[in-house]
């Protein structure tokens, strides 16, 4: 088990990292989720500048009502920005032209697009991100099939490998979207001092197996596989408690952006509003979102 001096010198290397990426800057701004990953970041951060955070979600999606709760019980400033149907419609080729055809990737960006679009006109120029979070302390799902499958060894090796390639499966896109308004984003996350350290620690720290039936738990957040009680993002959840961040934020289940978001439901609804179900089933196809997205790509940016 990781001392409290271990966790004490992990915030130690969190904070130098979010005091590095600020670069001088007074004001900034934080790709807000109200999740744990972006919460830490937002309290750090506040120690040292002013900050605001910003969010984009449908309307009544499940991240709406935590999202305002999670800010003000951090005492964040909140600016939100509400995606309809007819807005997604009109900003959907600038989205597509830099993530690409994959409808997941889309609904994945959607919510950082207006953000930063959003951000731009408060005249941000920096905002900070908690991507990496996930990768380095074992947030997804998937971290725990390979524990079951393959063990503890698997898991440092397949971790250690998505952190490596983080940036061109996911944050290059972000990255992009931000510079068309002007922004710089940073994930202190991924500041080099903070994962090496992150990764010396022991991997069943991250993905937390709790054997003993008798223990009482530590947080609530417990996945139940076959039997087997896990516990992800183990260790952030410990920095969090640390950071004093309340009970609601700390167990808050992951999931991913474009789902708790409601991008992605959006995108179907649209898809299905410009009768691309028909569309799709015409050519014989039963993936009319992926078709949908490929016709925007097409007209936007391929023959452009």
């Amino acid at each position: 088990m990781l001392r409290a001096t271990g966790i004490d010198n992990l915030i130690r290397l969190l904070e130098k990292a979010v005091e590095k990426n600020l670069n001088s800057n007074k004001r900034v701004g934080i790709v807000f989720s109200g999740g744990i990953d972006s919460s830490v970041i937002s309290a750090i951060a506040k120690k040292f500048v002013d900050v605001a955070c910003y969010s984009a979600y449908v309307q009544a999606s499940e991240d709406s009502k935590h999202i305002r709760k999670a800010a003000s019980a951090l005492d964040l400033k909140l600016r939100e920005f509400e995606i309809t149907e007819e807005i997604l419609k009109k900003e959907l080729p600038s989205i597509v032209k830099i993530s690409g055809k994959n409808p997941v990737k889309v609904g994945a960006v959607t919510p950082l697009y207006f953000s930063a679009k959003m951000a731009a006109k408060d005249n941000i120029k920096l905002m900070l991100s908690g991507q990496g979070g996930d990768e380095l302390f074992g947030g997804y799902k998937k971290y725990l099939d390979t524990i079951l499958e393959h063990g503890y060894d698997t898991l440092k090796e397949e971790m250690e490998n998505d952190v490596r390639n983080i940036y061109e499966e996911n944050l290059n896109r972000e990255i992009e979207i931000c510079k068309n308004y002007g922004i710089e984003i940073r994930y202190p996350y991924l500041d080099e001092n903070f994962v090496n350290e992150v990764q010396k620690i022991d991997y069943s720290l991250k993905v937390y197996e709790i054997k003993d039936p008798n223990a009482k738990e530590e947080f609530e957040c417990v996945d139940i596989i076959n039997g087997r009680r896990f516990i992800r993002k183990y260790l952030l959840r410990k920095i969090a408690r640390k950071l004093k961040l309340p009970d609601f934020i700390i167990n808050k289940r992951k999931k991913a952006s474009q789902y708790s978001s409601g991008s992605h439901k959006l995108l179907i609804k649209l898809a299905k509003t410009l009768n691309y179900k028909e569309k799709a089933k015409k050519e014989g196809r039963r993936d009319f979102l992926r078709y949908f997205i490929e016709s925007i790509y097409k007209e936007h940016v391929q023959n452009v």
